[in-house]
């Protein structure tokens, strides 16, 4: 059975062996059983990463940093940090 491309590019290339399931508001901020997404381990990690980013400033990053993630990226982080806790912890990719 082939896993569905987790939508983060047209076609992966090469095609990962597997996907992960990511909350789309992270575990850490409250996010339980909310809603999923399947994506290829390194769109996971890019989530993550622009979502600390969010943390960092504590609020929307830099047109410079935004520009490093694309499209796809930047809507799962967007609509996370939408629904942010007052005090959001740095997040972390779980497998």
């Amino acid at each position: 059975m082939t896993a569905a491309p987790c939508g983060c590019v047209a076609r992966h290339s090469p095609r990962p062996v597997s996907f992960d399931d990511h909350h789309v508001l992270p575990k850490s901020w409250g996010g339980a059983e909310g809603r999923l997404v399947k994506l290829c381990p390194t769109a996971h990690r890019n989530v993550h990463a622009l979502l600390n980013i969010y943390v960092h400033h504590m609020g929307p990053p830099t047109a410079a940093e935004l520009r490093l993630f694309n499209p796809f990226i930047r809507a799962l982080a967007a609509e996370a940090w939408a629904q942010h806790p007052a005090n959001p912890p740095y997040t972390q990719a779980q497998p």
